[in-house]
């Protein structure tokens, strides 16, 4: 059971805490999901290009690295993926 010695520092419920956040993080995502699938789109790139994208922009470390440098150093180019 969630006591008074459980509030947070600004003595605000742990339940009402999580709850904001759950839902701004939600809100957050389907900003980024619906940039994304813009993306795509705008790009006009086929379902193997947006999963190259997604991997490039989600997984790849490097910053320096372009995406069609991404693309060829597994061997592949931009334009396979356009529609």
């Amino acid at each position: 059971m969630i006591t008074k010695k459980h509030y947070t520092k600004d003595c605000k419920h742990p339940e009402d805490v999580i709850y904001q956040e759950r839902q701004f993080i939600r809100e957050i995502n389907g900003i980024v999901n619906n940039k994304f699938e813009k993306l795509v789109r705008n790009l006009g790139l086929d379902e193997a290009g947006s999963d190259w994208l997604f991997d490039y922009i989600y997984n790849c470390d490097d910053e320096t690295i372009s995406f069609d440098e991404f693309l060829n150093e597994a061997g592949l180019e931009y334009t396979d993926f356009i529609k």
